[in-house]
């Protein structure tokens, strides 16, 4: 599917930028994230997803906002979020959140289906986004 390449590519570009932000070569954060040099290429080419467990690796070793590399919600790092004193999820939410962090194959469907609701129904999300 093109929506999966999309997102593919979306995180690799979003890997490029953070690797470049802590100047880091190809190797060093291949290193720090636990994986073969070539795996991060195909990552950072958008080639390939990144594992959990190197997703995982990102937020300890940088800091790293799992909201902004997966669904590009708010900054970068994690810290930067947190200053912002942002209101608790909905436990729903929440709970949601967690399952996805756990479970890449959920993170994956919940992406498509909301790229499909874009879609689907652009007029009432444009309108929801005027109202913001």
């Amino acid at each position: 599917m093109d929506k999966d390449n999309d997102l593919l590519k979306e995180m690799g570009h979003k890997l490029s930028q953070l690797r470049q932000n802590q100047k880091d070569t190809i190797s060093q954060m291949a290193d720090r994230l636990g994986v073969w040099r070539n795996t991060y290429v195909r990552n950072e080419n958008g080639e390939t997803p990144l594992s959990y467990k190197a997703m995982i690796a990102m937020v300890d070793c940088y800091g790293v906002s799992l909201d902004w590399l997966v669904v590009n919600k708010g900054p970068m790092y994690y810290k930067e979020k947190v200053l912002k004193n942002e209101p608790p999820l909905n436990p729903d939410f929440k709970e949601l959140i967690e399952h996805m962090e756990r479970i890449p194959m959920l993170k994956h469907e919940m992406l498509l289906s909301f790229c499909k609701f874009k879609e689907d129904r652009k007029d009432l999300v444009e309108a929801a986004m005027k109202n913001t």
